[in-house]
């Protein structure tokens, strides 16, 4: 029998979606999802959450909401929905949108030798 902590996350992952999703008198309400209200309705912290999503036990549950948040936070702001500001916002920081693919080339400086032959040293004095 599982009612281990992996359970308890799942469970709660699915009561999150769950919520947002709720239907109120035969009317739905759509409440957005978002990886705070993910977080706040796990009690975790987003450090807690890294740490737990690194491990393979658990990677492919968190892996599974995050998407499920970044789809929903694209869909929603392609039409109009959400403010495409916040949704840029939560698809940069939460989902590494926008971010180079190679970051060590951005913090890495370079220079150029230029090497003159005859006389061009004496010119460029």
């Amino acid at each position: 029998m599982k009612n281990d902590k992996y359970e308890i996350i799942k469970n709660g992952i699915e009561a999150y979606f769950a919520k947002c999703d709720e239907e109120n008198d035969g009317i739905k309400i759509k409440k957005p999802y978002t990886m705070s209200g993910l977080l706040c309705e796990l009690g975790m912290t987003r450090t807690q959450l890294e740490k737990l999503s690194s491990k393979p036990k658990y990677s492919q549950m968190f892996m599974r909401a995050m998407a499920k948040i970044e789809a929903f936070t694209e869909e929603y702001a392609l039409t109009g929905a959400l403010s495409a500001s916040a949704a840029a916002n939560s698809l940069k920081y939460n989902f590494g949108w926008g971010e180079p693919k190679d970051k060590g080339d951005c913090d890495e400086q370079r220079s150029i030798k230029i090497i003159l032959d005859g006389e061009l040293p004496r010119l460029a004095e």
